[in-house]
């Protein structure tokens, strides 16, 4: 028998500080058995800047697997679930892998974050574990030959799909607001910038923000206003995003604005308010959804948790799934990864994920429209 899992939290006990007090014990979820548990382990952020937002990952993992155990297993295999937190630093996250492959993991769920998984893949090439990432993006992790394979779409896929959305909205003159810290803004406003061209469109005000040197938000929506767009585009979080709308409300602009997919996260509307009415933002969710498959996955979700699932619920949750369906379909003694690129597509909870040769998935994204506080399916 395995070692004693943790219990639930006590009522007053976030989910997060749980699951960061799990990460420093042995195993969670470990079961009994005759034959050998999968052991998946899960690399995010829990108590760093991005902790908030990844905990709705780690939720989407721990309900997979608590579910396939319930059912009794993989082929009777239960699934043991080890939790690492990389705590938003790059030394911690170098570390928190080398555990996990330490422990025999047979495949690892996560990083939630494009730079570090960039930063350990060489790790699990060396080590031939699978590291499955749910919302990684980055074009650079992309085809490859390597043991990553990635769930979401890429950075170039959601800049041509905005790109395509925007102008089909009848948008002709964009001015884009960048935070230059963000690799992946940068790059997605570089994408933007050449699939709106060869529409026919013009980027007319490209401005950025994010250094100490750079302008306050109210004078950089100014900045983009003087160019007189037909829309405003703010390649950049949430938060960010809601503060430049903000500006932008303050300023009398009344122009459609938009985000990318990234900016999906609870301080949108929180930071926001009213100022984000009308903004388009992709997700890899369906919030307007009737499948009993999904509606099934949001009762679960909601009676386990007590909140509302994100994409990053989902797609993490879609992680299990994947892992489970490869494991039914596998050949004897077929190595993991291999049965993974083979053995698909995969039922996931709002699409079928298929994976190409070298493990990137072009998982379909759907636009969505801020209204009365909250977003609704939009063409």
């Amino acid at each position: 028998m395995s070692q004693r899992r943790p219990t639930a939290p006590p009522a007053g006990t976030s989910r997060r500080a749980w699951l960061a007090a799990a990460a420093t014990a042995p195993w969670l979820l470990a079961g009994c058995g005759p034959r050998r548990a999968v052991r998946v382990g899960v690399l995010l952020d829990l108590s760093g800047r991005f902790g908030r937002l990844n905990e709705d990952g780690a939720n989407g993992v721990l309900l997979g697997v608590e579910q396939v155990n319930q059912a009794g297993g993989v082929q009777g295999r239960r699934l043991d679930m080890l939790v690492r937190d990389t705590r938003g630093v790059a030394a911690q996250a170098d570390a928190a892998a080398a555990a996990l492959l330490a422990e025999g993991v047979d495949l690892v769920i996560g990083p939630f974050s494009s730079i570090v998984a960039g930063r350990i893949v060489p790790l699990f090439d060396a080590a031939r574990v699978v590291l499955l990432c749910p919302i990684s993006t980055d074009m650079a992790l992309t085809g490859r030959d390597d043991h990553l394979l990635r769930l979401n779409r890429s950075t170039r896929d959601s800049a041509v799909d905005y790109a395509q959305w925007l102008h089909g909205r009848g948008l002709r003159r964009l001015a884009l607001a960048t935070d230059t810290r963000s690799r992946a803004g940068d790059a997605w406003r570089g994408l933007l910038r050449g699939a709106f061209a060869r529409l026919g469109g013009k980027v007319v005000a490209d401005a950025e923000f994010g250094a100490s040197a750079q302008p306050t938000a109210h004078a950089l929506v100014r900045q983009l206003l003087a160019a007189q767009p037909d829309g405003l585009v703010f390649a950049c979080s949430g938060v960010d995003a809601a503060r430049l709308a903000q500006q932008a409300l303050k300023l009398g602009a009344g122009l459609p604005m938009a985000a990318p997919d990234w900016a999906d996260t609870p301080a949108l509307f929180e930071v926001g308010g009213r100022a984000v009415e009308g903004m388009l933002v992709a997700s890899a969710s369906d919030v307007g959804d009737t499948s009993e498959r999904y509606l099934a996955f949001h009762r679960a979700y909601g009676k386990r948790f007590g909140t509302l699932p994100s994409y990053r619920s989902i797609a993490a949750h879609d992680a299990v799934s994947v892992l489970v369906q490869a494991l039914q379909r596998a050949a004897p003694d077929e190595p993991l990864r291999d049965a993974m690129l083979r053995c698909g597509p995969y039922q996931g909870v709002q699409q079928s994920i298929v994976f190409d040769r070298y493990g990137d998935a072009n998982r379909q994204a759907f636009h969505r429209i801020v209204r009365n506080g909250r977003f609704e399916t939009t063409p």
